[in-house]
């Protein structure tokens, strides 16, 4: 792993100021390091959809306009109704499997218990 990578990694959460070097001038860049959620949204025909976004209110207008998920286009979406923050994508899409995994009577109490 080479050292720039290696800091990226240990910034998940911040916005840092790295500097870039190309050949003898000298850079500064804002990385802004994304979080990732994931999310539940209730259809109006009461079934629930979870998928993950880095920013949960645009994908929203996606799936209610036709532009998201296969699932969402033939079931409107109605609300969010749950969202989680998690650091990286990878972790994030971990947390959807888990989800979607669990029966829909799991699924209302997690969305309770929020």
């Amino acid at each position: 792993m080479d050292a720039w990578r290696f800091i990226r990694s240990a910034y998940k959460k911040l916005e840092i100021t790295l500097p870039v070097y190309a050949g003898s001038f000298y850079y500064g860049y804002t990385e802004y390091i994304m979080k990732w959620s994931v999310y539940i949204l209730e259809c109006k025909d009461g079934s629930l959809y979870t998928g993950v976004a880095t920013d949960v209110q645009r994908r929203f207008i996606e799936h209610r306009d036709g532009r998201g998920a296969r699932y969402t286009r033939s079931h409107e979406p109605k609300k969010i109704v749950y969202q989680e923050i998690r650091s990286t994508r990878s972790v994030a899409q971990k947390r959807e499997a888990q989800i979607k995994r669990m029966t829909r009577t799991e699924k209302l109490i997690l969305i309770k218990g929020k």
